[in-house]
């Protein structure tokens, strides 16, 4: 019986036999190593997903940044994606932010999750936006390179370690954080602790908060979030899918109230509320 040679068992020596010149990734020949239509498919996404353009007629994928430490660390066979928590937000996902975000002029952002920026660009697509100023945090350091090549202002490296001065508030936070364990609770709360009084925050989450056992810590931030909430809406378990990640999400707007002005991380209540807020829209 034949055994199928996997997709990335071929990729990774097709990885290794690659070049890198300046900013561009130059692919082996055909009589030296060749990939299969899909397989090669898999790869180019691959290359994709780390910021890579293919030039058609040179062979090569070009970059925005140096990419010889992250093909090397592909090379040898890390998944980019789950070593980092990283999953993009795709396009359909990142539309919800356009079709959601307050508007005006000199509004001032914070993205805490960056990543290559697909938020970012969606703030920036937002019609009737003028002249925002967006900070940005992101963790990787190739991330970081990419994003500063399109002139995104970092603030910052770890999220979790950031402080923005009282002063220095944002109008807006917009976040897709990393989804793994309760990561994803402690981002959106340090967050919420940068907004204005009436700021607003969007982000995407897991679901599976909305269904916490009482009296545990998913049914505080339950209660955190659904008392300040005006949208939830539900995503399913295929909105992150071309990134690589299927479980159930949630896309949520909230503002910032008057009588919120000191919350902090440590101040979130225990205890849980009876039951959710008129006011909260649940958008199918």
């Amino acid at each position: 019986m034949k055994r199928r040679i996997s997709e990335s068992a071929l990729i990774l020596p097709f990885i290794k036999r690659c070049l890198i010149e300046d900013r561009s990734l130059l692919l082996p020949s055909r009589d030296e190593c060749e990939l299969d239509v899909r397989t090669y498919g898999k790869f180019k996404g691959l290359m994709e997903s780390i910021g890579g353009r293919y030039v058609l007629g040179q062979n090569r994928f070009v970059f925005d940044f140096d990419p010889s430490g992250l093909v090397a660390r592909l090379g040898e066979g890390e998944n980019y994606a789950r070593s980092l928590q990283f999953y993009p937000t795709p396009p359909e996902a990142a539309a919800l932010v356009t079709d959601h975000l307050q508007v005006g002029r000199g509004l001032r952002f914070l993205e805490p999750s960056a990543g290559r920026g697909a938020l970012i660009e969606a703030i920036l697509r937002t019609p009737g936006l003028v002249s925002p100023a967006i900070d940005a945090c992101e963790i990787d350091p190739f991330n970081r390179e990419l994003l500063c090549s399109k002139g995104v202002h970092l603030v910052g490296d770890d999220f979790l370690q950031y402080r923005s001065a009282r002063d220095r508030k944002y109008d807006a936070v917009v976040l897709n954080p990393p989804f793994r364990g309760e990561t994803y609770m402690r981002h959106i709360e340090h967050a919420y602790e940068h907004l204005k009084p009436g700021g607003q925050m969007l982000f995407y989450a897991p679901s599976a908060w909305l269904d916490a056992e009482r009296g545990s810590r998913a049914a505080a931030f339950a209660d955190f979030v659904t008392s300040r909430a005006g949208v939830i809406e539900d995503l399913g378990r295929n909105a992150f899918a071309e990134s690589g990640v299927r479980i159930g999400t949630v896309f949520v707007s909230l503002h910032r109230e008057l009588w919120d002005l000191d919350y902090t991380r440590d101040s979130l209540p225990v205890e849980t509320f009876e039951s959710l807020p008129d006011t909260l829209e649940l958008a199918s």
